[in-house]
């Protein structure tokens, strides 16, 4: 859980750096909140996000560790294994180089843990921790925080 936090602070940073680089992304990142709070807002598509965050991160360390790690790990080493398996999850989580890389160093630690000591319960929940920072209050506020950094140099 420690290793979630610190990739979630990691994340973070990165995110905000590539709002900098890309300052649109500030206004749509921004704006999708904004109206997420309005009067405007489908509470029933509001109250979902929790339920995927609990169930994005469960499916995917069944997927993902449970099934193609172990799958790969009757064939192959631990290490290759971890590597396959931590390129298949970046392949399906195209975002940007940046997050791409942080993506597969989350998804190598999670797998270092899992073969380690064989425990998903412990993963799952900081992989639930990690969408949630990454997903939703990381993303608002690194939107924010880019948003100050930006209209200070300008």
């Amino acid at each position: 859980i420690i290793i979630s936090i610190f990739i979630s602070f990691l994340t973070y940073f990165f995110n905000v750096i590539g709002f900098i680089l890309n300052p649109a992304g500030i206004e749509i990142t921004l704006s999708f909140f904004k109206e997420a709070s309005s009067q405007r807002t489908n509470y029933l598509e509001l109250m979902m996000l929790p339920i995927l965050w609990l169930f994005v991160g469960l499916g995917e360390e069944l997927l993902f560790r449970a099934g193609i790690y172990r799958s790969l790990r009757d064939s192959f080493s631990g290490n290759i294994s971890l590597i396959i398996t931590s390129i298949i999850f970046v392949i399906l989580h195209p975002i940007s180089i940046t997050n791409s890389l942080v993506m597969f160093i989350i998804s190598m630690s999670y797998g270092f843990y899992f073969e380690y000591k064989n425990n998903l319960l412990t993963i799952t929940i900081a992989h639930m921790f990690q969408d949630l920072m990454i997903a939703g209050i990381g993303s608002f506020s690194a939107a924010y925080t880019a948003n100050i950094i930006v209209s200070f140099f300008k």
